[in-house]
């Protein structure tokens, strides 16, 4: 499917939908409010899709670490960047290679998020 009619699917199913948070498949279709299977969620207030960590060994496992190197700054393999599947250079630059590589949920512009989109995840108030 065309990245332009997906993004325009995606967008109508969204503005649709009376949910804030949409679950995303790995082929990057909409999946049902109950499915466990997400690789992804689209945050439709935001416009952003994020990774959904997951228990099993790989990519997305929850354990991973990565040390900050963007190609200038940080350390692109040092004494605290083996801790993902790959087991060596750790890093953040290196992470998102690896999931725009792979196309995670369709996707291949993957980057880290800036300040204020973290900010957009943050519900303040919320006793959960």
């Amino acid at each position: 499917m065309n990245k332009n009619i997906l993004f325009f699917v995606i967008t109508l199913l969204v503005s649709n939908a009376s949910a804030q948070l949409v679950k995303v498949s790995d082929r990057g279709q909409i999946l049902d409010h109950k499915s466990t299977v997400q690789r992804c969620i689209l945050d439709d207030k935001a416009k952003l899709v994020w990774e959904v960590k997951l228990v099993n060994k790989g990519l997305q496992n929850t354990q991973n670490t990565y040390t900050w190197f963007d190609g200038v700054t940080g350390e692109a393999n040092g004494d605290y960047s083996q801790n993902c599947h790959w087991a060596s250079a750790c890093n953040t630059q290196a992470y998102v290679k690896a999931v725009n590589d792979i196309k995670l949920c369709q996707q291949s512009n993957w980057r880290l998020p800036s300040e204020a989109e973290l900010r957009t995840l943050l519900v303040y108030g919320d006793e959960d």
